[in-house]
């Protein structure tokens, strides 16, 4: 079972049942997005139109303008991306939930996908019961620099062995290396996505 948390129009989500996955639970806080996720019509994946973060409740979230990504409940991230939001601010108010409450709801989650820029750390506090008592194989979040080291001091207990996802210039394929910040050289520079496990890569 997978959780898709930033499942935007569905395309992760998607992928995810094509290889075979049994459930997935996307969550979408974006109005306009969610209505798009609730009509894929998939029996195995249940569409939730909230935001994650730390408590339930709501919160202003601040709109992407430029295109359909890059929304988000934090502020910092207008700052890091200013031509993402425009010059006019624009936000909405959406409904919060946690992945604690989400586990409860659901159940324990195989696999996390946390593409929900800029409120990853918020997420993890929102899912210390969760990380006790069943926590996922994998997780895999798009970190910017700004938000990896406070995002791995909270990992670092349950899922301490982290490598990061890069696409080679050469091939176009995919390779797990050592966390590194930046743009390597030789990669395409494609958004920060770790992938962080409980146990040992190979």
């Amino acid at each position: 079972m997978v959780l898709d948390a930033g499942a935007n129009i569905g395309v992760t989500a998607l992928e995810c049942l094509e290889v075979g996955v049994a459930k997935v639970i996307a969550v979408e806080a974006l109005p306009a997005l969610y209505e798009r996720l609730a009509q894929l019509g998939s029996n195995r994946l249940t569409p939730v139109n909230k935001a994650i973060s730390s408590s339930s409740g709501e919160a202003d979230f601040y709109v992407s303008t430029a295109h359909n990504q890059g929304s988000s409940l934090n502020p910092e991230m207008i700052n890091i991306f200013p031509a993402v939001f425009g010059d006019v601010l624009e936000k909405v108010v959406v409904g919060l939930t946690t992945i604690d409450d989400l586990v409860d709801e659901f159940g324990a989650f195989d696999v996390w996908k946390l593409d929900i820029e800029g409120a990853e750390v918020e997420a993890i506090r929102g899912a210390r019961r969760t990380l006790e008592a069943c926590p996922p194989r994998l997780i895999i979040a798009e970190l910017y620099d700004d938000f990896y080291d406070e995002f791995y001091s909270e990992m670092k207990v349950s899922h301490p062995f982290v490598r990061r996802a890069l696409i080679p210039l050469e091939n176009y394929g995919l390779r797990l290396v050592p966390p590194e910040k930046g743009f390597p050289d030789g990669f395409h520079q494609t958004s920060p996505m770790y992938v962080f496990s409980n146990t040992p890569f190979e």
